[in-house]
């Protein structure tokens, strides 16, 4: 077998460590490799004529992504101590950094800058989502944690396993008064078509974070894990870590890893296009099968 099998064990290690496993860089790939290769590799090979507009490209996010990101900030100030807990103000600021973001229009914004026509009404349901979003988790996710010692809130961080990088973003982990561990990611939004699986994993990775370099490698008597969807509460995840969820998540860790690599070093790299995907794409105005369904 070709690419990273075949390396000496030096380079191999030199590759692990420098090209990194997330879930989602995990389900970026599946969703398009051809993407994954824009956002990831391509930005090796340009010259620095190309420099300029390829890094703008990579930089796009979707209303939906922005979205997520400002719900995030706000919730990571609030457990931080920099907001006090009122909903109303919560809201307010909100609103106020989801307008002044859509204020700096094309060069920010995916649908903008592709030019999809989306209307006023589409901004505006995500203000209003967002808003929705911040009071749920006020009522339903506040109460239970503000009294937790905090141990990590909205951390993005790296860590090693075996040589290899992984990359990790919990939105809280906080410890209980019976020494319970409580890991949590929530999402903005109700998480519908996506699967408890997906769930598991990406929890179960955050969770090699917090026993390894959290607690510096003891597993606590108890963790337990959650998946809060913002929008609809109803379809939140929980459930205790276990012995054999890490194994298993390991062992797929590794295996889909192994997978990137030998696949980024040569390709190939196909797109997987689909109309509604292709014109949120972020790489739709340099990719021929982008290009199709945006008409240019």
């Amino acid at each position: 077998m070709s690419g990273i099998s075949t390396m000496s064990e030096f380079v191999r290690e030199k590759w692990m460590s420098y090209f990194g496993w997330s879930v989602s860089r995990q389900n970026a790939w599946e969703n398009c490799p051809k993407a994954y290769y824009y956002q990831y590799i391509h930005s090796w090979k340009v010259g620095w004529e190309e420099k300029e507009n390829f890094t703008l490209l990579k930089n796009l996010q979707t209303l939906p992504l922005i979205h997520g990101t400002h719900i995030s900030t706000v919730l990571r100030r609030l457990l931080n101590k920099e907001l006090s807990p009122d909903i109303e103000s919560l809201k307010e600021l909100f609103e106020k950094e989801m307008r002044e973001t859509i204020e700096k229009g094309e060069n920010r914004i995916t649908e903008l800058y592709n030019d999809i026509g989306v209307s006023k009404s589409y901004f505006e349901r995500h203000i209003e989502d967002g808003k929705k979003e911040i009071e749920n988790f006020m009522l339903g996710v506040y109460p239970r944690i503000k009294s937790m010692k905090m141990m990590l809130v909205d951390k993005r961080d790296k860590y090693t396993m075996e040589g290899r990088t992984f990359y990790s973003a919990p939105d809280f982990l906080g410890i209980d008064n019976k020494s319970v561990w409580h890991l949590m990611d929530w999402k903005s939004g109700t998480g519908k078509g996506t699967s408890e699986s997906f769930f598991d994993m990406q929890l179960a990775t955050y969770a090699f974070y917090a026993i390894y370099f959290v607690a510096k490698g003891k597993m606590p008597k108890r963790m337990k894990l959650y998946a809060v969807f913002l929008q609809d509460m109803s379809k939140n995840i929980e459930k205790y870590l276990t012995r054999e969820i890490l194994k298993n998540t390991k062992s797929r860790m590794f295996e889909m890893h192994d997978n990137i690599l030998e696949r980024s070093m040569s390709g190939p790299f196909p797109a997987f296009p689909e109309e509604k995907k292709c014109r949120f794409c972020n790489f739709a105005t340099i990719c021929d099968e982008g290009k199709y369904f945006l008409d240019i």
